[in-house]
């Protein structure tokens, strides 16, 4: 099963990526994201991009994190 990364979000050295499993036709199967520091590799992995955003702003608080009202459209 082919697997692509792709970075959505990167602030404060985290950054969101989402994770594609393509079946062999190259369709989409899986989706997730996970959560990147650029010192330590992957720190997590979650199903919803919501997920991700809300682990990432726990991290940083009390510096600002992402906006979540706007990222319903993501995905």
């Amino acid at each position: 099963m082919p697997v692509s990364e792709e970075t959505l979000e990167r602030t404060q050295g985290y950054s969101i990526v989402r994770i594609t499993e393509s079946d062999a036709q190259g369709q989409p199967e899986l989706k997730t994201y996970a959560l990147w520091h650029e010192s330590g590799g992957q720190l997590d992995e979650f199903a919803d991009y919501i997920d991700a955003v809300r682990a990432l702003n726990r991290l940083l608080f009390p510096l600002p994190g992402l906006p979540e009202e706007t990222l319903h459209s993501m995905g």
